[in-house]
């Protein structure tokens, strides 16, 4: 293929583009224009993306305009489109998905600004190599799906999964890239037609069918049928009326691959949508589990291993190990995938070896200290006033996380420069000993709000506290940690709008080399490196106009910068209260 050549459609090569020099031309399609590009503060390599629709759209010097009033119309619909996608898709960073690092709008267009990935693209790489060993094949499915996985949680459809939109990076982790075609599956919105022969799947070929996870599974399963057999499958159109697509399980490859593999690739690649996984964890079940009567049981990794032995230890810590203690271990054990026997075995050798006692089934709960002093609360509730409940902010001499955070030993900790207590875990976790286990759950903002209002905290320790809240955006952007001591500063000015100072946002995000997620991994351990809600709507009008009415700010801790997100979408949750002293 022709390296691709600066001309009068594209930015001229050395050309400024707010806080990037152009490089070089890295590709030129319909819908936009790839650049190489070097960030003039940080010396390091983007590639940015412009918003340049070419049956739409001529350029003036660097200025880009609509053709004609109706081709304005479309145009300014599609770079809405554009940026909407570019917000959606800077909300989470994984590993086998482009990271996008900032989008703007200049020039009458829009940008989208990601990471250079110093890699090669997947179908460079089948070009030399002709086909990947069916062992190479299954690891990258297994990334893929990951990545695949955290992107339709996100309410997007990549929509173009091929082989040349997928990047190597040095060592073989695939990256999905060029999400041009991908946007927010949002109710009662159509769908254009963008197909790549043998890899499309058959409902992109109706412009009014809505798209599904189950959509990006079909071209997933394609590049894995090319990865294998180094033939592009046939196009899903023509198997309608002849379909002479030979599935994976009937060819002589298949007796190399796991039945995993053979049935995730062949599953995946049905005409019909409802007969193919309907999305990447039913995909990854498939992939793990197809065949495996004859497999030994998974073991945990190390890490996973070290956990359950906290868990344990700590049950036994006081002598008695109860039900209710051992059914948090097994639900913990489960979700790592280690087998209800085994775990108990393991239990039982530990209790056995250390003289703990394992409590009976069907027996009372062993008191725990709660439970006593609530009983003896009770037993002087008539004969002495009621104390108020002991608050462990008050305990100064609490150990320091950090030289910041006072550990209260009980999943809070007190953050000693703004005297706020926080839950240092998030919303669906839960916190055993010193440990954060489970998985965050993401809510609307509405949800959000009404969380400590509900009595969904009656069942943990710090129940006691009455007055959690959801943090205003100014409390919770405090927690953000930039480990590169680079950032921006977080300024609203009177009108409720992110303060520009020198053409740059104070948005309050992180710079320079720094890590996921953004927030002290000590003090809050298991963050996910996503958007959590604060308590503050948007009030400037001019938001409003805009068309962000029901929208309110937000923190991300994969950038640590602030943003106004729609309420409708998920995000996760992080409850403060206000600490007091006596």
């Amino acid at each position: 293929m022709n390296k691709p050549t600066f001309n009068h459609l594209t930015l001229p090569q050395g050309y400024q583009l707010g806080d990037y020099i152009i490089l070089d031309l890295l590709g030129q399609g319909g819908f936009g224009i790839a650049y190489l590009a070097q960030d003039i503060h940080l010396q390091n390599q983007v590639v940015i993306k412009e918003y340049f629709p070419s049956d739409l759209a001529s350029r003036d010097g660097q200025t880009v305009s609509a053709l004609g009033t109706n081709g304005q119309i479309d145009y300014e619909k599609g770079m809405a489109r554009f940026l909407e996608e570019g917000r959606a898709l800077a909300r989470f960073n994984h590993p086998a998905v482009v990271r996008i690092l900032k989008y703007f709008q200049q020039n009458n267009t829009a940008y989208l600004v990601m990471e250079f990935i110093d890699g090669e693209p997947l179908d460079s790489y089948l070009k030399r190599k002709h086909t990947l060993t069916p062992e190479v094949v299954e690891h990258l499915a297994k990334e893929l799906l990951d990545g695949l996985e955290v992107v339709h949680q996100h309410g997007l459809i990549h929509r173009d999964i091929k082989p040349a939109n997928i990047m190597l990076r040095p060592g073989g982790k695939p990256v999905l890239i060029d999400f041009g075609a991908a946007k927010e599956e949002l109710a009662e919105k159509s769908h254009s037609v963008v197909v790549t022969p043998g890899y499309g799947a058959l409902e992109q070929y109706s412009s009014k069918a809505k798209l599904a996870p189950a959509t990006d599974l079909y071209a997933f399963g394609a590049t894995l049928y090319k990865c294998l057999t180094a033939q592009t499958p046939e196009e899903s159109s023509a198997r309608v009326l002849d379909d002479t697509h030979i599935p994976v399980n009937q060819l002589p490859i298949a007796q190399q691959c796991s039945p995993g593999l053979v049935a995730l690739i062949d599953q995946c690649m049905h005409l019909k949508g409802i007969d193919r996984p309907q999305n990447a964890q039913l995909a990854k079940v498939l992939l793990t589990e197809t065949g495996s009567e004859n497999r030994t049981p998974p073991q945990p990794l190390k890490n996973d291993s070290a956990v359950l032995d906290a868990m344990i230890e700590m049950a036994g810590s006081d002598g008695i190990i109860t039900q209710q203690e051992i059914n948090l271990i097994i639900t913990k054990a489960q979700t790592l995938g280690v087998d209800v026997v085994v775990i108990r075995n393991i239990i039982d050798r530990l209790a056995g070896a250390k003289g703990w006692r394992i409590e009976p089934e069907n027996s009372n709960p062993k008191q725990t200290k709660t439970d006593a002093e609530k009983n003896e609360s009770s037993k002087n509730a008539q004969s002495k006033p009621k104390a108020k409940a002991a608050r462990p902010v008050e305990n100064i001499s609490a150990p320091l996380i950090s030289n910041r955070y006072h550990d209260h030993n009980d999943g809070t900790v007190t953050d000693t420069h703004t005297g706020l207590m926080w839950m240092r875990y998030s919303i669906g976790q839960e916190w055993y000993g010193q440990i954060c286990t489970g998985e965050a759950i993401e809510h609307n903002w509405t949800a959000a709000t009404l969380i400590p209002k509900g009595g969904f905290f009656r069942r943990f320790s710090f129940a006691d506290y009455s007055d959690w809240r959801l943090p205003s955006i100014q409390e919770l952007h405090t927690l953000v940690y930039c480990s590169s001591g680079q950032q921006r500063g977080f300024h609203l000015d009177s009108n409720g709008r992110l303060l520009e100072v020198h053409d740059i946002i104070q948005n309050g995000r992180c710079e320079g080399d720094y890590q996921t997620p953004t927030i002290n991994p000590l003090a809050f351990p298991a963050t996910p490196a996503s958007w959590f809600w604060s308590s503050s709507p948007i009030s400037d009008s001019n938001y409003r106009a805009w068309g962000v009415r029901s929208s309110a700010w937000g923190v991300s801790f994969c950038s640590g910068h602030v943003s106004n997100l729609n309420k409708s979408d998920k995000c996760f949750v992080r409850l403060v209260r206000t600490a007091h002293r006596n």
